[in-house]
């Protein structure tokens, strides 16, 4: 018999995934079966619940300008890639990012909207402006002089590129992800 999980979140398409409950024997050539199983599984559970931890999907219709004012962003050299970000308070909100080719500052070729992600209290984020995502670091990991967030506040630093100039801004805080979509 067939179980099924099926994903009812709003702002995700998601698939039936099918399982077959077994008892896997050591060299069981199946393992890889119920292991894409499992990875699909968490995958969109985390998806579910708006985690704020690698690429971030793209917001679907957002305005061809960003609600925000940009941060602006040269090439940086290999051995320096990081810099300091906003500390804004929790809640969740929509990040606007886009590559630069142009000589106006502040403003991207083409804004482009991703999440909503959820940001925590307490927490160092480190958003990747080429990957387009978002992680949860510790900010001794940027520089052993640096300490944690207060209770109170998101702090978020970036990882830039070293061939391209980027722009990006927060926005938010939006009470719900809905909200923020």
């Amino acid at each position: 018999m067939d179980n099924h999980f099926v994903c009812h979140h709003a702002n995700y398409n998601c698939s039936t995934v099918a399982y077959q409950p077994a008892i896997i024997l050591p060299g069981d050539k199946s393992i890889s079966r119920y292991i894409l199983v499992l990875q699909t599984l968490l995958i969109l559970l985390a998806a579910a619940l708006g985690s704020a931890s690698g690429e971030l999907p793209l917001i679907p219709d957002a305005p061809q300008t960003a609600p925000c004012v940009g941060m602006d962003f040269e090439p940086r050299n290999p051995t320096d890639v990081y810099d300091a970000g906003p500390a804004l308070v929790p809640g969740w909100y929509r990040i606007w990012c886009g590559q630069r080719t142009g000589e106006v500052i502040g403003q991207p070729d083409q804004w482009m909207a991703y999440g909503p992600v959820e940001l925590l209290g307490g927490t160092f984020y480190v958003f990747d402006v080429v990957a387009r995502e978002l992680s949860v670091q510790t900010p001794q990991m940027i520089n052993p002089m640096l300490s944690d967030p207060l209770p109170g506040e998101s702090v978020i630093w970036y990882r830039l590129s070293t061939e391209v100039a980027y722009v990006v801004c927060f926005d938010g805080p939006y009470q719900t992800s809905e909200e923020a979509l």
